[in-house]
């Protein structure tokens, strides 16, 4: 049996979820709240004040909000205390990711740290390199990227993030929050040299991880970054101890082909997996993982890749598809994963995590993702967990 709050998060997930007037006028002044800067999944004709994300209690598993007018789940406020609700029916007491000491406060250079990077889901830090993307471009855009939709938003946010500038934020943000943070995870768009490119990212990422060695030791990195064309660009990563993350999107070469149709024709899969390899080479092992997003294929392709990529000493972390407004997925309609299957990729995932001895959660331990749950063995009740020992 699944322990109830992952099935509601599945839910959340799936479906979105609702504010009662009650809950927003009563939300907390220190509540983060969503800036809209990247993957904003929220309906258009309620982009209001919401919180960041939502912590089911007792766990505190960490969901991402979403906002659907049709969602069956209502964040209620009641008896001073906030509470999701189906059908009226009170189902679990929840909490929200507080705002961290560092947010409105400015770095030596005079930016604002949330300008530069965003507090997510309640332990990292997450930097947007570039909010333009060489593959934004028509014909070559990701069919569920929501760049092109979210440009600009918010106004206060660096476009090109700067060595200089990330390294002065994370220094801000660690200091003011040590006991808060435990990885800075960068990401961004591409820009269209793909060699300078990496390097861009890659020297950042380097900067970072030399200024968190004497500063904060523990605070991993995470590089999600357009693998080069130059594999050997990647040596300059090798004893750096950063974590790199490439973005499979999609395991089946049709749905990575139809979904991807720049990416695709740029990275084939067999590049792909010269890209892993290298990696591994160059990374080690436990510092190699990769991001597919569930609702672009079967559920069934989904944990074959899972399982294949596990083999070959990748950690699989799996994004629950949300469909933006502006985007093409949102044009054409296309649904929601199942709560079903979303709790069938999970519970794959799970057994994956423990076959190989993956933890994610100092690595991503996602909103939008299940990783954190697998790695801390919570999909399942005790007894039912006991049972399958």
């Amino acid at each position: 049996m699944y322990n109830r709050n992952i099935v509601l998060k599945a839910e959340i997930l799936s479906s979105g979820i609702r504010f009662s007037e009650a809950a927003l006028e009563n939300l907390p002044k220190d509540v983060l709240i969503k800036r809209r800067a990247y993957g904003n999944p929220d309906d258009p004709a309620l982009c209001r004040r919401v919180p960041q994300e939502l912590l089911l209690l007792p766990e505190r598993i960490v969901v991402g909000v979403s906002v659907s007018g049709k969602s069956p789940l209502l964040v209620d406020y009641r008896d001073g205390g906030f509470f999701i609700l189906r059908d009226g029916v009170v189902i679990s007491p929840v909490e929200f990711t507080r705002t961290p000491a560092f947010y409105g406060e400015k770095t030596e250079q005079g930016q604002s740290v949330e300008s530069v990077l965003t507090y997510v889901s309640g332990h990292y830090l997450g930097i947007f390199v570039n909010t333009s993307c060489f593959f934004a471009a028509p014909g070559y855009q990701c069919k569920y990227c929501s760049i092109r939709a979210n440009a600009m938003r918010p106004e206060d946010n660096m476009h090109t993030v700067t060595e200089e500038a990330a390294v002065a934020a994370v220094c801000r943000a660690v200091t003011l929050a040590p006991e808060d943070i435990d990885l800075v995870f960068i990401s961004g768009g591409n820009f269209a040299d793909r060699n300078k490119n990496f390097l861009y990212y890659s020297s950042l990422a380097l900067a970072i991880k030399r200024t968190l060695r004497s500063l904060a030791p523990s605070v991993e990195v995470v590089l999600n970054v357009f693998p080069p064309d130059d594999l050997s660009l990647t040596e300059r990563l090798r004893g750096s101890g950063i974590n790199v993350l490439v973005s499979t999107e999609v395991f089946s070469s049709e749905g990575y082909a139809y979904h991807c149709p720049g990416k695709s024709r740029i990275l084939p899969k067999a590049r792909l997996y010269e890209v892993l390899d290298k990696y591994l080479d160059v990374c080690g092992p436990f510092h190699v993982y990769s991001i597919v997003i569930q609702g672009l294929e079967p559920p069934e392709s989904l944990i074959r890749g899972i399982r294949e990529y596990a083999a070959r000493g990748v950690c699989t972390v799996v994004n629950v598809l949300h469909v933006d407004p502006g985007t093409e997925l949102a044009a054409e309609g296309i649904a929601h994963p199942t709560v079903a299957q979303i709790l069938q990729v999970a519970d794959a995932l799970q057994a994956v995590y423990r076959e190989y001895g993956f933890d994610t959660r100092k690595i991503y331990g996602g909103r939008n993702s299940f990783d954190a749950e697998c790695s801390r063995g919570l999909l399942l009740c005790e007894e039912k967990a006991d049972d399958k020992q």
